[in-house]
């Protein structure tokens, strides 16, 4: 059995949280996971991941955790802790190996692109539900059989995040340069977690719409993209990469939260099907 202390987060973060998780378990082997919510309600999970976000409650959670980390550690399971998520890869664990079947991961991101594929193989996707409003959506907003083009915007709470790490708007300018470079005409979306400063910045852009949804839905437009331009985020990371899928280019900020230091934060995101920008350099003319 494996019991998973998530770091928590939203949609994106789920993911790789749920994908490491499934990485290490044994076929079949329960997996008992902290905060899945969002995961839950848009994608199919594996039947033995449980979803034990009660466990999360005030009274209870310390003297859970607690009891679990120094069971663990005293020789009762296995202890898992994630050293460094914002700079190392997170193959760098201390894990011990200890006599019983018992595997406990106190909390940490776990964000590695390689992990994507382990979702794929324990069948995991979004849900047909959700594919098919995503369809609708589509067909009413004229894209039926049509390519398209996206961008996907991350502001609001990273203003303050890691010291401030929201992307400056010449990096999508310069991102949305390259993309109509060789302009056939395509549409493009546009979306994110401040439609605001999107109707704003891109009201000008020809054959652009400007949409908000929520999150599962989002993510099954968006990859249906040929081409695609991500934030630093790790929804925008995953939207890029279902979408990659599709053999188009998706562009991605060099560095990703580490934009403004010039190192990769987190090291084991930099995905090889992406192209990166360094958002710190001119752009090109």
């Amino acid at each position: 059995m494996i019991i998973f202390r998530t770091s928590g987060g939203r949609l994106g973060n789920q993911l790789f949280q749920l994908a490491y998780a499934l990485s290490i378990a044994k076929p079949r082997e329960r997996v008992l996971i902290t905060d899945i919510q969002e995961v839950n309600k848009y994608f199919t999970v594996p039947a033995n991941v449980r979803d034990i976000s009660s466990w999360n409650r005030v009274k209870i959670r310390s003297l859970i955790f607690t009891s679990l980390a120094s069971a663990s550690l005293l020789g009762f399971g296995t202890f898992i802790k994630e050293s460094d998520y914002s700079r190392k890869s997170v193959k760098t664990v201390n894990r011990f190996k200890l006599p019983l079947n018992f595997s406990y991961i106190d909390s940490g991101w776990f964000q590695d692109w390689e992990l994507a594929k382990v979702l794929e193989q324990n069948g995991v996707g979004l849900k047909p539900d959700i594919e098919d409003i995503a369809e609708e959506w589509i067909k009413k907003n004229g894209l039926e059989n049509k390519k398209f083009n996206f961008c996907h915007i991350r502001r609001t709470d990273y203003a303050n995040h890691l010291g401030g790490i929201t992307l400056p708007l010449t990096y999508y300018q310069d991102a949305l340069a390259r993309l109509m470079k060789y302009d056939d005409g395509t549409p493009l979306l546009i979306t994110g977690d401040d439609y605001d400063f999107a109707k704003l910045a891109f009201k000008d852009l020809p054959r652009a719409t400007i949409f908000s949804e929520p999150p599962g839905l989002t993510l099954a437009i968006l990859q249906r993209a040929t081409n695609g331009i991500i934030s630093n985020s790790t929804f925008g990371w995953w939207a890029g990469y279902l979408a990659s899928k599709n053999g188009g280019s998706i562009y991605a900020p060099k560095y990703f939260m580490g934009w403004k230091l010039r190192e990769n934060i987190p090291a084991a995101l930099v995905y090889p099907g992406f192209k990166w920008l360094d958002v710190l350099a001119e752009p090109d003319k």
